[in-house]
């Protein structure tokens, strides 16, 4: 994933935020349901949308698990966003602390997943679409961050390459 490619720590933790807020942002632009969604952010590493609320973990160790016990915690209404190779480990370790208390934990890769699934289906819009608008959110978030040294992509398109006449010659995006 581009995550493991930032070096610096510090700004891992700003990508994966950025990311997390742009697919919040996707959520609320694409869902269909009868309430409108807003999404707050409460924090650095906290947002709520419409009474549910999202809280990113981005280092797993004792400090950080015993802060997370530590939480007053909603199990129907708080998602624990965890980093991708620690959400097992983690789940299991809060699941024996907390038994049947234990609120969802997923790894910053399943997140995203979830939420362009659900944005695609929403929308009824090709996956390709849903991701191109995820980019656009999370720019426009590092924008707003002053962070566009994060930037994922610098221009957007949503349309498909165009074809070449010629097989040997890679097709162009649109300019």
């Amino acid at each position: 994933m581009l995550l493991r490619q930032i070096e610096l720590p510090a700004d891992r933790v700003v990508f994966a935020s950025a990311l997390i807020s742009a697919a919040l942002r996707l959520w609320a632009s694409t869902s269909r349901g009868p309430q409108l969604l807003l999404v707050k952010r409460n924090g650095p590493l906290r947002w709520s949308v419409n009474g549910l609320r999202y809280f990113y973990i981005p280092e797993m160790n004792d400090p950080a698990f015993y802060a997370f016990l530590d939480m007053r915690r909603y199990l129907h209404r708080d998602f624990f966003i965890v980093p991708s190779d620690s959400d097992g480990l983690f789940r299991q370790a809060a699941s024996s602390a907390l038994g049947d208390r234990c609120p969802i934990i997923q790894s910053l890769e399943s997140f995203l997943a979830w939420r362009e699934f659900c944005a695609s289906m929403d929308a009824s819009r090709k996956p390709a679409d849903i991701s191109f608008d995820l980019f656009a959110n999370y720019n426009q978030g590092i924008a707003e961050m002053n962070r566009e040294d994060l930037a994922i992509v610098k221009r957007v398109s949503t349309k498909w390459p165009t074809p070449s006449p010629n097989p040997s010659v890679p097709a162009l995006w649109p300019q």
